[in-house]
């Protein structure tokens, strides 16, 4: 009896399935355990009937703590006029307000200085950084970020871009034709005195 308890002792801290050959064949035909949630003591003693190979490294004890991740991924740009930056929004239906929560993930959120709110379930944070610039912060899972202002914000960028550029002529007395193109991408004329 002692000797076979310490066969058994032996065997267990191996992780190798206690028995006959057959004892083996029948552990690798029964479902794995390894990925279903039991308790420690419950592993060592299947492991010590021999049912089961269950290497010690893998057991676990099951957590009932909800974990949250954030998804948000932060972006540097050259976005420095806001206003711009809300006539864009406006082109796009969109809604710039200011000093409030952008939505992510199961109820994630991160602060920003502005926020682009979308109209699906997340938002767009933009926080002023050291060099003057926007950085926008965005929960990009699942791509509803994507599908309304284009993928790595694309068409939102584009926009601003039309309105930065039409801001900046009209400053220096400059008319501003704007020409939609087959392509999609949009053609500024500017005209006036002194070009």
């Amino acid at each position: 009896m002692r000797n076979s308890r310490r066969f058994m002792e032996h065997n267990i801290a191996q992780g190798a399935p206690i028995g006959s050959p057959a004892d083996h064949r029948r552990s690798s035909a029964v479902p794995s355990l390894e990925k279903s949630l039991i308790k420690r003591d419950d592993a060592d003693l299947l492991r010590a009937v021999g049912h089961y190979h269950i290497p010690r490294a893998l057991t676990f004890q099951p957590s009932t703590k909800r974990i949250k991740m954030s998804h948000f991924t932060e972006i540097k740009t050259i976005i420095k006029d806001i206003e711009a930056l809300r006539a864009a929004c406006q082109e796009l239906g969109l809604t710039l307000l200011q000093n409030t929560e952008a939505r992510g993930y199961y109820e994630n959120k991160t602060k920003g200085d502005f926020v682009v709110q979308l109209k699906g379930p997340y938002d767009i944070a933009l926080n002023k950084q050291p060099d003057g610039t926007y950085g926008l912060t965005a929960d990009l899972w699942n791509g509803h970020v994507e599908n309304e202002v284009g993928q790595g914000y694309g068409k939102l960028l584009r926009f601003y871009g039309v309105h930065k550029a039409t801001i900046e002529a009209r400053k220096k007395g400059l008319s501003v034709l704007r020409r939609q193109q087959q392509n999609g991408s949009i053609k500024l004329v500017l005209m006036g005195v002194g070009i």
